[in-house]
């Protein structure tokens, strides 16, 4: 019993380093997508900086925008999820050889749900509010 408790916290190891990398990917991705927004608005933004907009307000409404994609994409994710799940269910249920591996499959708990949506916002904001960040000291470099 002791090497299938060794396979299981093996397997929940690598499934949290799995969603951390999906975090770190998704972030990234963010950040860039709206760093090229950034860029195609450039001259917008420098036009604002010198009528003596501060950086926050410059920055506020790619934020607010990432904060809305989490808002979308979250939900989106969770449905998707859950249909995946509800595939899966119908062919445990079918099958007796999963039935007895695999008793009884649970979806996320709504802590769970709460969770990972609080998190997929926050991972939208925060890679707005750096590439934000990022593109407004290159454009103060220059």
């Amino acid at each position: 019993m002791s090497q299938f408790a060794s396979l299981f916290h093996t397997f929940r190891f690598a499934g949290i380093m799995g969603a951390v990398l999906m975090f770190l990917i998704t972030g990234f991705i963010i950040g860039n997508t709206v760093k090229l927004a950034l860029y195609a608005r450039r001259d917008e933004l420098i036009i604002m900086k010198l009528l003596g907009a501060t950086p926050r307000f410059v920055s506020a409404p790619f934020i607010l925008e990432g904060a809305i994609e989490g808002l979308v994409a979250v939900p989106a994710a969770i449905l998707s999820l859950y249909c995946v799940y509800a595939l899966l269910e119908d062919s445990v249920n079918r099958s007796e050889t999963l039935l007895r591996l695999v008793p009884q499959l649970h979806f996320l708990s709504l802590f769970s749900i709460a969770m990972l949506s609080a998190a997929g916002v926050l991972v939208t904001v925060f890679s707005s509010y750096f590439a934000a960040r990022r593109f407004l000291q290159e454009q103060q470099e220059l």
